[in-house]
């Protein structure tokens, strides 16, 4: 699972790196004006995002 901020002076993901992330069949979420720490800037995405995960795998 990966966040991918979406601020306008951030640099973006390569093509590569989304090639990676496509090829690990990742969840990737991008988050519109997210810094560089988005657990901090976007808390309630990044727990969301957690809890996701922990349901997905324990099933």
């Amino acid at each position: 699972m990966r966040i991918l901020r979406k601020r306008l002076r951030a640099p973006h993901p390569s093509a590569l790196e989304r090639f990676e992330y496509q090829r690990a069949h990742a969840r990737v979420v991008e988050v519109r004006g997210a810094s560089h720490a988005a657990m901090v800037s976007h808390p309630g995405t990044v727990t969301r995002m957690i809890e996701d995960a922990a349901r997905t795998t324990a099933e």
